[in-house]
């Protein structure tokens, strides 16, 4: 549940490898100061990263899409739906024992 309450200060900067935005905002509420780190995941991977990320997926003997968002600074949604794409293609198969709504777990075909 979002803390809710006065912006008092947002300070964003620039990443130097691309669109990711870092910054710090901090909410006062009721006298408490709250601080967030905020991180702005960029919406598709550049090609070179791409290329990092499939030479993942060919070394791991699972893959989830929270894994790739996290270690390549992506989206989780960018992630679920590049992997959707790799089984659709049949590089990738869903593992239906282990995974379930809220968490999908891949392996290599």
């Amino acid at each position: 549940m979002p803390i809710r309450g006065k912006v008092v200060r947002r300070v964003f900067e620039k990443s130097p490898k691309g669109d990711v935005y870092q910054g710090l905002v901090r909410k006062v509420r009721w006298g408490r100061t709250y601080e967030y780190k905020l991180i702005l995941r960029a919406a598709w991977p550049e090609p070179d990263v791409l290329r990092r990320i499939l030479d993942e997926i060919n070394r791991s003997r699972i893959i989830t899409p929270n894994y790739i968002a996290q270690k390549y600074n992506i989206k989780v949604s960018t992630a679920k739906r590049l992997l959707e794409a790799l089984r659709k293609k049949g590089v990738l198969k869903l593992d239906e024992d282990a995974s379930d709504s809220s968490l999908k777990i891949y392996v290599k075909v």
